[in-house]
């Protein structure tokens, strides 16, 4: 990042042999003679560092320091002044200026304290973006834990219930088989919640593994077609594909790739009311394969849509039942960075329906 240092000084030709002097050590610098051209320069320059003479006309340089501040509030301040005196250095650790130097200013001293200044900044926007990590670490794990509690719970509770059904109740066997086939259904919600969560700690460790071979991305296509039948059916969603003739060769794991497709797909098909349509388009171009999943469901706000991809994320815009962790996404995401490849979303707004996409290259 360029360091930019704001000279304020009333004297031009004091501020003129400044700026020469830090454009000699390689610092970008720009130059104001009173405090309002200061605040404008501040807004147009964006300084790293302010170099702001104490004597400036009807304020001072403590007067401005503060008022820099309320638009930039890390922004070290270096004050200097031809009259320095322990009554102005005390008022200028009160006021947190970073330094403080005597005019003629030593040009020695001059660079090593803008340097230092830098360097204080950079520690500091470093220590507060560690900060924000470690705050969105521990809202995460507060999250985790509560969805994992309440999503293992409910099918759990559900497995119970049937189980209990099965060993206290007499049961004819079509009954019988209905319990057994929704106790099927819980265990496989549960199946797939931790296979997430353990691809989420893959992920996390930077370990998520893909086996790398040459495969046909059409064939891929054709598999979760036929897994997905049934699941529209069931829905009354109507699903059209549109697909290429031959094949397409991806270097790629196939697995993860048909994770990606189908996870992708069944959200389309969970977001579409009944008597909707979900359209899957492939296509190649140059060295890419381009797939697009349409659907005329519920759409998704701008606001959602910048954090669709991110784990946990619930659109909050959505009307539909919560319905898994909300990693799906975001271990799309990654498989396809580890391909890469590249996923993004767009919809018109809430109620107009959205489109996911994604590209994987061709092998050669």
């Amino acid at each position: 990042m360029e360091t930019k240092v704001l000279i304020v000084d009333d004297e031009p030709s004091v501020g003129e042999v400044l700026r020469d002097l830090l454009d000699e050590y390689g610092f970008a610098t720009d130059l104001a003679a009173d405090a309002e051209t200061a605040v404008f320069r501040q807004k147009t320059f964006r300084p790293t560092v302010a170099l702001v003479d104490y004597r400036l006309g009807a304020v001072t340089g403590l007067d401005l320091a503060r008022t820099l501040r309320k638009e930039d509030p890390d922004l070290p301040v270096i004050l200097m002044t031809a009259y320095p005196s322990l009554d102005l250095a005390v008022k200028a650790i009160k006021e947190d200026i970073y330094d403080f130097l005597p005019k003629p200013v030593d040009r020695i001293f001059l660079v090593r304290s803008v340097a230092k200044a830098i360097e204080h900044r950079n520690l500091v926007e470093e220590n507060k973006r560690l900060l924000a990590n470690m705050k969105r670490t521990s809202a995460m794990k507060s999250k985790f834990l509560s969805i994992v509690t309440h999503d293992l719970r409910t099918p759990l509770t559900s497995v119970r219930g049937f189980c209990d059904l099965l060993r206290t109740e007499n049961l004819s066997e079509a009954e019988s088989d209905k319990c057994l086939l929704n106790i099927d259904k819980s265990v496989k919600r549960m199946t797939d919640m931790v296979v997430s969560l353990m691809d989420l700690v893959s992920i996390e460790a930077g370990k998520l593994r893909v086996d790398m071979k040459p495969f046909d991305y059409l064939k891929i296509c054709s598999e979760v077609e036929g897994m997905m039948l049934t699941v529209a059916g069931t829905r009354g969603v109507t699903v059209s594909w549109k697909v290429p003739s031959g094949s397409l060769t991806v270097n790629g794991d196939t697995g993860r790739i048909h994770q990606v497709l189908s996870n992708l797909i069944s959200n389309a098909l969970k977001h579409t009311p009944k008597g909707g349509r979900v359209n899957i388009s492939v296509s190649a171009e140059d060295s890419k394969i381009s797939t697009e999943i349409t659907d005329t469901g519920e759409g998704i706000s701008d606001q959602d849509r910048e954090r669709i991809f991110e784990q946990f994320y619930q659109a909050e815009s959505s009307t539909h039942k919560r319905e898994g962790m909300g990693l799906g996404l975001a271990i799309a995401k990654e498989i396809l960075n580890l391909h890469g490849g590249d996923i993004g979303c767009r919809s018109p707004g809430p109620g107009q329906g959205s489109t996911f996409y994604f590209t994987l290259s061709i092998s050669k």
